[in-house]
């Protein structure tokens, strides 16, 4: 039917075949979108005609629908029919809209006169609240609240009732609902103003009233009231357990286990009435989360009540434990495994026990689950896979507790080392398949039923395994009291003897020499002491393993072992610049020159593409490490020798040698970067290059003495000219080529803000005054300008009309930086602005992406403006004098709900009605004496005037159609994004969000 004109559509000529049928499907969703139909025709159509497409489209073997006979008319027949018209293809269609929003909007749409009739009628019948209950000298506490129950059952009678009308159906659940959540404040008021001067407990009286209110709304949810009730009920079940604890006086630190009992007696609930669900589930979670972090936090601040963190942990183990008993989720053992060993630690801080008994509980957790894996790898591998991380992990502990072993008993420290190197080295052994290479697509033929461990993978695991015994020998000998150079004997024995065996497999298994190589060089580092005291016994190590790399290169010229040398050459040098004293810059320089030369010979050995998966990757990784690692040796020996001048308040650093020699260092190494990109003719280097530029000039700026906020100018400068210079190769893509360009072109542009931002926090630190007052602050207001037109200028050459998006919100955020330099005494200067961006731009936006079913994410933006206008001015209401901004906020209540109903914009209907419901029950809450108008003639002409526009628009209801169908789809026709198929993108749409963002970083800083 046409909303216009009454007349009903008849489709002229329509073919019956699945093209012609999905091109009037197309029809339909556009006489949609422009408003020209409602919602519920627009379904009911595609309903149709969908199941004659569907039976169309049906296979040949499948008995299909008889041909449609035509009617037969008594009018000419046309000349062309439409068989013989051309098949068009249907254009694609824009994402439906789920059932549920369609039908808000549809109710919306229907409806909008009775909303404003029910909103009308709400404040009008809190007006009457206000003035009844406002007569405290007149009414005793039992008389109100005998008024307030009176309302609450009047409330809950009228929603049964109006249910029965059809023409006021819609608000029969409304007014249910009104009287459902008064129900408790029955309770709250009859204990404030009769029982509390009986002595009566407010504990008792709160778990009474939420046992009463629990049953009450499940009553409401069981009976088909509607399914929303199940959230005050879960909400008053949950009063009820916690008001409990307060009536048995349970101790507060306790709260975390109660909570766990609570989550541990739900689920077997639930499961034993068949209702368990997702939405059971997280429930469960996060109570058993939030009271896991309450026993933390009271574990951690108590200084009493310690076995309640033990108690709750095997709670929650329990609660875990069930959960994946009744969903049959294997991988429940794992995390019960994590929590039981958590409780057993817990345990041991709870008793009392030193601190380095708790590296056992993981390695005794990890070598039961070592143990059982082997029957997990056939029936469940996801199983076994957790069990071996957990298992690899308890091996690691006692390496997060090496500081705590280091303060505490050594013979404990020792047997836990020596535990963890057992545990690695049954890993090492037992892991023969279905390793953790094998699961991240490392390993061997995924296809094979039971894929073999990589021998590599059970290599490192020995190397491990080797580490903690070594660690192991270093705390025995310390509990023996031995003292350097003693203490070094036996790792360089283990170093001797990891040579010896390296030396005799050498020939007949070569592949194992990189799997032996690290052992004695791990020893032999092992066994070094300080310098300044045994350098000779130092030096005589590391030739030693010198000698024993070079020697293997030469027997088995493998590249690798080139890369030990030069590293334990590179070692020596530095033992013999400690020795002489040298200043330790020109080691840096020493460095980089040779790796300058090794840079240049190995050039033609160097390649990127493929060298992990080449045939002999040995060769290739060696020459990148040869022509790389020295260079960035020497920039971390500059930045070693340069922390201690930092550190030391009576040198300038930024003036000594070390740090200009830094400086170099990072500029030189820009360069080979920036000559390796030139070589290989490809972009993607120079990005790293270009920062290094970026870094050398920041870091050469204290060096002339010139002002941070100069620094931030001058990134910006470069950045728009190196913008415009690379405006010819510059264009969108996601090719790796495209993606470097675009970061060099906006690097300077951008760090601009950034560096002002940086040098504004450091004057704000060091001055200890208001940032909106130094000429950094206005700096960064202005700084961001350069950036919003570099933006439009990239959305006009590409034609994206939405980059006006992002433009205009860094415009809004330098336009709220610039209203904080006149320093506004009301928040209101910072809002109203953005209130008015926010929704102008949630209102001519269109995107397709949407938050969940039943809101998109343009109608979010609607709901934020919405809050940043009245928010501010609902705080402010509550201030003394506030009286006024009620009245404010009623009127924009008011208007927002005009602009809502005229737009059909439901979601800023929702935040009209929630501001007018808002100010309605502050009226109601705080009803004192104003100086203006009494709040009950406020809300009384309000809902007057509510009354009136809906009984207008009820008589006036075909002229109100057509001017807002009129209005609607010029509307939707001139928005953002209405020309695209897919609208403004998410990320694009949400950038209006940071002035939002700045305000409350404006106004929530020091």
């Amino acid at each position: 039917m046409c909303p216009q004109c009454g007349a009903r559509w008849e489709p002229a000529g329509l073919a019956d075949d699945p093209e012609s049928i999905a091109t009037l499907l197309n029809a339909i969703e556009g006489w949609r979108l422009d408003g020209l139909i409602d919602n519920a025709s627009a379904r009911r159509l595609r309903e149709h005609y969908e199941a004659r497409r569907a039976a169309l489209l049906a296979p040949a073997g499948e008995p299909s629908a008889a041909p449609a006979q035509q009617p037969s008319t008594t009018g000419p027949q046309p000349a062309a029919t439409a068989a013989a018209a051309p098949r068009v293809p249907p254009a694609r269609r824009r994402p439906p809209v789920s059932a549920s929003a369609g039908t808000v909007g549809e109710w919306a749409a229907r409806r909008q006169a009775d909303v404003l009739l029910y909103v009308g009628a709400f404040l009008l019948v809190i007006s009457a609240l206000i003035f009844v209950s406002s007569q405290d000298e007149a009414l005793g506490g039992g008389w109100r609240v005998a008024i307030l129950a009176a309302y609450t059952v009047a409330f809950m009678a009228a929603g049964l009732l109006l249910q029965r009308w059809p023409r006021v159906r819609e608000a029969g659940p409304v007014f249910l609902a009104i009287g459902a959540l008064m129900t408790p404040l029955n309770f709250v008021l009859l204990h404030d103003a009769v029982l509390s001067d009986r002595e009566v407990s407010g504990a008792l009286v709160w778990f009474i009233a939420s046992v009463y209110s629990a049953g009450f709304y499940a009553l409401l949810f069981s009976t088909g009231a509607g399914r929303l009730y199940a959230i005050p009920a879960g909400l008053a079940v949950l009063s009820a357990w916690g008001s409990l604890a307060v009536t048995m006086g349970i101790p507060i630190e306790w709260g975390g286990a109660w909570w766990l009992a609570f989550a541990a007696v739900g689920p077997d609930a639930v499961v034993a009435a068949r209702r368990w669900s997702n939405a059971v589930a997280v429930v469960v979670t996060v109570i058993a989360t939030l009271a896991t972090l309450f026993a933390l936090l009271a574990a951690s601040f108590a200084d009493a009540h310690h076995w309640q963190l033990p108690v709750t942990l095997l709670l929650l183990t329990a609660v875990v434990g069930m959960g994946g008993a009744s969903q049959r989720e294997p991988m429940a053992v794992l995390g019960a495994a994590v929590l039981a060993t958590a409780a057993a630690i817990a345990g041991l801080w709870a008793g009392g026990a030193e601190t380095g008994w708790y590296s056992f509980p993981p390695l005794v957790t990890g070598a039961l689950l070592l143990t059982a894996r082997p029957s997990w790898i056939t029936s469940i591998p996801q199983l076994g896979f957790g069990a071996l991380l957990l298992a690899a992990g308890a091996g690691l502990w006692p390496l997060l507790l090496l500081d705590t072993h280091l303060d505490g008993d050594s013979w404990i420290a020792a047997a836990a080392f020596l535990g963890a190197g057992a545990l690695l080295a049954a890993i090492a052994w037992a892991n023969t398949t279905e390793g953790i290479a094998t699961w991240t697509g490392v390993g061997e033929d995924p296809e094979e039923d039971t894929r073999a461990t990589p021998d590599r993978e059970r290599v490192v695991f020995g190397w491990l395994a080797f580490g903690a015994v070594l660690i192991a020998v270093g705390f025995a000998q310390r509990a023996e009291g031995l003292s350097p150079p003693d203490t070094g004997w036996v790792p360089a024995a283990m170093a001797v003897g990891g040579s010896s065996v390296m030396v005799l497999i050498a020939r007949a298994r070569p592949q194992l020499l990189l799997a032996v190589l690290p052992v004695p060089l791990l020893a032999i580092g092992a066994s070094l002491h300080p310098l300044e005291e045994f350098v000779g016994h130092d030096a005589a190590l590391l030739a030693l393993g010198a000698g024993h790399v070079l020697g293997a290169f030469v027997v088995l010229r493998r590249w690798s072992l080139v890369v030990v040398g030069v590293a334990l050459g590179m070692a020596a040098m530095a033992v013999l610049w400690e020795a002489q004293a040298w200043a330790w810059w020109i080691l840096a320089a020493s460095y980089a020159a040779g790796g300058a030369v090794l840079f240049g010979l190995l050039a033609p050995m160097r390649r990127y593409d493929r060298v992990v998966s080449a045939p002999e990757p040995e060769t290739p990784t060696a020459a990148q490490v040869l022509s790389w690692a020295p260079a960035l040796t020497a920039i971390g020996v500059a930045y070693a020798a340069l922390i201690p001048l930092i550190r030391d308040p009576a040198i300038e650093s930024v003036a000594t040698p070390e740090y200009r020699a830094l400086v170099l260092l990072l500029l030189g190494l820009g360069a080979l970067i920036a000559i390796e990109a030139r070589r290989l003719r490809r972009w993607e280097p120079a990005v790293a290059a270009w920062a290094l530029v970026l870094v050398v000039v920041a870091g050469s700026w204290p060096v002339f003495g010139w002002t941070p906020w100069m620094l931030a100018v001058t990134y910006s400068a470069i950045g728009a000219v190196v913008f415009g210079v690379l405006t010819r190769w510059r264009r969108p893509g996601l090719d790796g080529a495209d993606i470097a360009i675009q970061i060099i072109a906006w690097s300077g542009l951008a760090l601009g803000p950034v560096a002002a931002l940086m040098a504004l926090g450091e004057r704000v630190d060091t001055l200890r005054v208001d940032a909106p007052t130094l000429v950094e602050f206005r700096a960064l207001t202005l700084l961001l300008l350069p950036v919003a037109g570099a933006v439009v200028f990239e959305g006009r050459r590409f034609g994206v009309r939405w980059a006006l998006l992002p433009a205009s919100a860094l415009v809004m955020v330098s336009l709220e930086l610039a209203i904080a330099t006149q320093e506004p005494g009301n928040v209101q200067f910072y809002t109203l602005p953005a209130a008015v961006y926010v929704a102008l731009v949630g209102l001519m936006t269109r995107s397709s992406e949407r938050l969940s079913d039943d809101i998109g994410w343009h109608e979010v933006l609607q709901v934020v403006a919405a809050g940043l206008l009245v928010l501010p001015q609902a705080e402010q209401g509550f201030e003394p004098g506030g009286a006024r901004w009620g009245l404010v906020l009623l009127i924009e209540g008011i208007a927002l709900l005009g602009v809502a109903i005229v737009l059909n914009t439901r979601w800023l209907a929702v935040s009209a009605v929630a501001t007018i419901s808002g100010v309605a029950l502050r009226f109601l809450w705080v009803n004192r004496n104003t100086d203006l108008v009494p709040y009950w003639v406020m809300l009384a002409v309000a809902g007057f005037v509510l009354l009136a526009i809906g009984m207008t628009v009820l008589l006036q209801r075909e002229w109100w159609d057509r001017s807002r169908l009129r209005l609607v789809r010029r509307w939707r026709q001139g928005a953002v994004g209405a020309d695209t198929e897919d609208g403004v993108p998410l990320l694009a749409l949400l950038t209006p969000l940071a002035p939002v963002l700045t305000i409350v970083a404006i106004t929530t800083g020091d």
